[in-house]
């Protein structure tokens, strides 16, 4: 099989196969990194890979438990087939005083033509839990080659980034939203509300992790379940999932609580779409907690597996304009800063 073959499961669902042992693997760990390779044998549920095995490095580094607070944006190069051979690196880049971040390398390979691919590369920040002793001291992590030299000052600056980003979001907003004026209309634009998704699931110990918290990848998985039918009803086609971003986590979930899943497009471009998914939690009576939130874009492939062009998007008017047409404007700022162009 080779990249883009059929029979494969989606971009960002993956396993989690070496803790439900439903696959041929082994692991090889070394000081704060582990190295998996696996063969993809099936796909019984959906889990984000490298949100379930970077963990270990980091709580190997701290030597205590820790707790996913972001993934950097995601972009998956290739898709992974049945039968496949899955390699990934997860190894600390550098910590701070309480939080540090692991790099994350997916490959791919096929045993019967020996050929080699990457598939995706994610930063992932995670944050050490307090102890009975109180708030845990990292320690720090020494470069010893160039790439980890290297790596370890570009996770200072990710960092800078991951901070001042919503403030920068937040301030486009605000001062910009009367200046850019109404959004363009098309006759045969499909209207955003025909897109609106919503799940609830709930959460079984098969879920959750050691902590007794639902798994980071299992929220993902559930999240690209509503993404793509939002997708899909833009499109009427079957959407491929390319890139992740702004995968936040603000707050825990537990066995028992149910997940809220919404999902919406914000904006259509020619050949992709962005869709902004959000998930809250609650347990009982209780009020719902946003837990998470993201961005997932999305292209749907022809024959030739090129990006057919999209429908035109078309917010609602009334009460569900204002939310849509702000998610039109941050989409718009969030790709201008991705490039690097001036917002005016």
């Amino acid at each position: 099989m080779t990249p883009g073959d059929s029979h494969q499961p989606p971009a960002g669902a993956i396993l989690q196969g070496i803790i439900d042992g439903w696959m041929d693997g082994w692991m090889d760990g070394w000081m704060d990194g582990f190295h998996f390779r696996f063969k993809c044998m099936s796909i019984p549920s959906k889990k984000i890979i490298f949100i379930v095995i970077s963990p270990l490095p980091a709580e190997r580094h701290a030597g205590c438990s820790c707790v996913t607070a972001s993934v950097d944006d995601i972009l998956f190069e290739h898709t992974i087939g049945v039968g496949q051979v899955v390699n990934i690196i997860a190894k600390v880049n550098r910590a701070f005083t309480s939080s540090m971040e692991v790099g994350i390398l997916v490959t791919c390979e096929d045993l019967y033509t020996d050929r080699q691919w990457k598939v995706c590369r994610a930063f992932a920040t995670f944050v050490s839990r307090r102890t009975e002793a109180g708030k845990v001291q990292l320690k720090q992590v020494i470069p010893r080659t160039q790439m980890e030299q290297m790596e370890y000052s570009l996770a200072a600056e990710r960092r800078r980034m991951r901070l001042i980003h919503a403030e920068i979001i937040t301030d486009l907003l605000s001062s910009s939203t009367a200046q850019l004026g109404e959004c363009q209309e098309y006759d045969d634009a499909v209207p955003a509300e025909k897109t609106r998704v919503e799940s609830v699931e709930l959460v079984l110990p098969p879920h959750a992790n050691h902590q007794v918290s639902t798994f980071g990848g299992q929220i993902m998985a559930w999240m690209e379940n509503v993404a793509t039918i939002a997708a899909s009803r833009l499109c009427n086609a079957h959407p491929t999932l390319r890139t992740i971003d702004m995968f936040h986590f603000r707050g825990p979930s537990h066995i028992g609580d149910r997940l809220v899943l919404k999902a919406i497009v914000n904006n259509a471009f020619k050949h992709s779409m962005e869709v902004g998914v959000c998930a809250e939690a609650y347990r009982g009576g209780e009020p719902l907690r946003h837990i998470n939130s993201a961005f997932m874009t999305f292209e749907v492939l022809d024959g030739d597996r090129k990006p057919r062009t999209l429908p035109h998007l078309r917010p609602e008017p009334g009460v569900v304009f204002s939310e849509l047409y702000l998610c039109h404007l941050e989409t718009l700022y969030f790709v201008w800063i991705k490039l690097g162009f001036p917002v005016f």
